[in-house]
């Protein structure tokens, strides 16, 4: 987000863990006494809605983990991922249903899946009208620069703030492709940053 930019407004962001339990077996000499852990977990994450679910909602499975050797049947599959939207309701709702779902194939198939979330941070939204705001407006205009607050996908230290009551509004530092393998910061970005920070500092 360049210099110019800065989050008023942005959704929260879930972590949630899907626990898929199998049956151990041997792979090579009983392959048919064991519930593979695996195998429930492929079945119910192809059901997983990745990407994009709504305008202000996406949901990523980003963590896997299973199994202990080649020749065992794996008995526990680990799924962690999170779920991000603007509507903690909508969020909670999602979730659930995504892990009713689950759970039904899973024991369809001989095996279980347990499930648990946490919210790692809450949406937020400063509004207009809000001393954050016009500060940052009034700084802008100051370096000369055209202001816009617009809604993020992404997280700060300002969710945290905002939850607690304090309202704070995140301001990019002219990053763009964040955690791609191209991130790239502009030094006119950066230096431009660096002046608003300075001019809300010292008013």
């Amino acid at each position: 987000m360049r210099p110019g930019n800065f989050v008023s407004e942005t959704c929260g962001a879930m972590r949630f863990t899907f626990t898929f339990r199998g049956k151990a077996a041997h792979a090579g000499i009983s392959p048919e006494k064991g519930v593979n852990a695996i195998q429930l977990a492929s079945a119910a994450i192809a059901r997983f809605p990745f990407g994009w679910i709504n305008e202000n909602s996406n949901a990523n499975i980003g963590i896997v983990n299973s199994g202990r050797a080649t020749n065992v049947v794996s008995d526990e599959y680990i799924a962690i991922g999170e779920l991000r939207t603007d509507s903690v309701e909508f969020g909670e709702e999602k979730i659930n249903s995504v892990a009713r779902e689950f759970g039904e194939i899973a024991s369809g198939m001989g095996g279980s899946v347990e499930f648990g979330y946490e919210w790692e941070f809450l949406p937020y939204k400063v509004r207009e009208n809000e001393i954050p705001y016009q500060r940052l407006l009034s700084a802008y205009k100051r370096e000369g620069l055209e202001a816009k607050g617009v809604k993020s996908m992404g997280g700060s230290d300002a969710n945290s703030f905002n939850a607690k009551g304090l309202k704070a509004i995140n301001l990019g530092v002219g990053a763009q492709n964040p955690h791609g393998n191209d991130e790239f910061v502009l030094y006119e970005d950066l230096s431009a940053s660096a002046r608003i920070a300075y001019t809300l500092i010292t008013g």
